[in-house]
């Protein structure tokens, strides 16, 4: 929505400009973060994979955020501050 109302006004070009930006950092991302999820998987126990099958049609996304936000955030955060 809020993209059809900067284009109505000519913004058009920054509005795609963002999305390129966007993409391009998730892009980035995804190999920043491989051995995050691949530890996840290592450390996933029987449980761990019987819950993901069965419980919520999100608890897959669970499983993996509780074991690498904290991680993730930390990689991120030092990588985009420069620290």
């Amino acid at each position: 929505m809020a993209a059809k109302l900067l284009k109505n006004f000519e913004q058009g070009q920054r509005i795609d400009e963002l999305a390129t930006a966007i993409n391009r950092a998730a892009e980035a991302a995804v190999p920043m973060a491989k051995d995050l999820r691949v530890s996840a998987v290592r450390s996933m126990n029987a449980n761990d994979a019987k819950n993901s099958l069965t419980s919520s049609d999100t608890s897959v996304t669970a499983f993996f955020t509780d074991k690498t936000r904290s991680a993730s955030a930390a990689r991120f955060c030092k990588r985009y501050s420069g620290r």
